[in-house]
């Protein structure tokens, strides 16, 4: 079990109940990285410009 989940079980329940969820610290994590994703999603045209801008010039140069 890592330490940024919990898990709570119920044996009483059939098939047993398992249910998990964030710690604190799993929480702060999850937070850092929707902020991450978000980034990603609003930059994701930028950066395959950039990349097709690097391939362009990659080829030009093994054109020389």
């Amino acid at each position: 079990m890592s330490a940024s989940t919990l898990r709570s079980v119920d044996p009483r329940a059939t098939p047993p109940l398992v249910l998990y969820s964030l710690t604190e610290l799993g929480g702060e994590l999850a937070e850092e990285t929707r902020a991450l994703c978000a980034w990603t999603e609003k930059r994701t045209a930028v950066v395959q410009e950039a990349r097709a801008a690097y391939d362009r010039r990659q080829d030009t140069n093994q054109d020389a």
